[in-house]
């Protein structure tokens, strides 16, 4: 297991930029370069072309994900260009343009009118921006080996970028309905472990709102995968979804989702592994982790603790106030509030916005872990209900 401070570095570099070695400014382009009024208007043109691309990633890394470290990037990037754009056509940068001229300016595609999701937004941006930036590349070849590597550099960021966005993008809404988690471990429950999850699972119609994650640290590889995949066959029977605590590795033989801890497997590493259809979510204890983990692809995020808890020590709780402050941004994923939850303080959670809960004791811990269950559901439902809109 890598340490802190390695997998720390990773999960930055994952984000886009290294907040320790963050990237320095492009040089601007000394050497001026002399070119024909025509290949200077394919340089002005490309360069519109790629800014405009730049400019629509950089908006949905601001407004839509709140990721600071991509909108700096991006923003750098495109002023960056813009100094190349002068640096390259010299005395022809305020002459070139020629709209009025262009023939290309009224060939239209039935494609460029239609986009099925933001996803397919972001792609189109993303392709504008690096195929506008192989052009630039190339004609900088000419005269400017300087300019063409800096274009370089800023076509891979491109690509990377892109990717990492239409990926976050492509997770949101595949959670599902599910508003409670149960995280089940056999010391914790009451009853006997498979009695329990028949029981939480047999609310019929409500499944669909009920997430169990698999949390076992004991058992061995064998046992475990065993188990994931008697649950998540259990679950999708249901209509639930199912969760493997950790283990990317059971998870996916199981066929089933996985919840990675700060200390576990990257996101952004489990991602690339998994690929984009597995559900992946990630503990957060800041504002920050969850933009991280949102910018690496998690298909939800944890959030806590919220109370002090006898299941899982916690050096430190977060509160109803981390609660809140992620309520007020709205993440584009879903967040559950994690940690001694129960029913007599869970309003103080719906209060904060929170409409999402992980429960561990206060469900499996008793007789009647599918009461427990509807309990919390109701509560869930009501606040859903009186929020504007409902």
């Amino acid at each position: 297991m890598p340490g802190r401070n390695a997998m720390g570095k990773a999960r930055q570099t994952a984000a886009g930029i290294d907040r320790r070695h963050p990237q320095p400014p492009v040089e601007r382009v000394k050497e001026i370069v002399t070119l024909n009024a025509p290949v200077a208007r394919m340089v002005d043109a490309n360069v519109n072309r790629a800014s405009e691309g730049l400019r629509l990633l950089e908006d949905y890394a601001r407004f839509v994900l709140g990721n600071e470290n991509d909108c700096a990037m991006v923003k750098q990037d495109r002023h960056s260009l813009r100094a190349m754009r002068i640096a390259l056509l010299g005395p022809l940068a305020t002459t070139c343009r020629d709209t009025p001229g262009d023939v290309g300016t009224g060939i239209k595609t039935d494609s460029e009118f239609k986009r099925t999701g933001m996803a397919a937004v972001l792609e189109a941006a993303g392709a504008r921006a690096t195929e506008a930036l192989r052009v630039l590349e190339e004609i900088a070849k000419l005269k400017n080996s300087v300019a063409a590597a800096q274009l370089e550099a800023i076509r891979y960021r491109t690509y990377t970028l892109t990717h990492r966005l239409v990926m976050g993008e492509n997770q949101r809404g595949r959670f599902g309905p599910a508003a409670l988690c149960v995280l089940l471990t056999e010391s914790i429950c009451h009853l006997p472990w498979k009695h329990a999850v028949e029981d939480i699972l047999k609310s019929g119609p409500r499944a669909k709102n009920i997430c169990i994650q698999l949390r076992e640290k004991q058992l061995s590889d064998s046992e475990l995968l065993i188990r994931a995949k008697w649950l998540n066959a259990a679950c999708r029977t249901a209509g639930a979804t199912c969760i493997i605590n950790d283990r990317l590795d059971i998870a996916m033989a199981a066929q089933a989702g996985v919840h990675l801890g700060q200390q576990d497997l990257p996101c952004a590493t489990a991602r690339k592994i998994a690929g984009v259809e597995m559900l992946i979510g990630v503990s957060t204890g800041t504002l920050a982790e969850a933009r991280l983990a949102i910018a690496d692809g998690a298909s939800y995020i944890g959030i806590g603790a919220m109370f002090s808890s006898s299941t899982k020590a916690k050096p430190s709780i977060a509160g109803p106030a981390l609660a809140a402050e992620i309520s007020a941004v709205g993440l584009p994923i879903p967040a559950f509030a994690i940690g001694g939850i129960r029913l007599d303080n869970l309003p103080q959670l719906l209060s904060a916005g929170i409409s999402r809960i992980a429960v561990s004791a206060a469900i499996i811990a008793t007789d009647q872990p599918g009461e427990m269950c509807d309990q919390f559901l109701n509560l869930l439902a009501d606040r859903a209900l009186s929020e504007p809109g409902k």
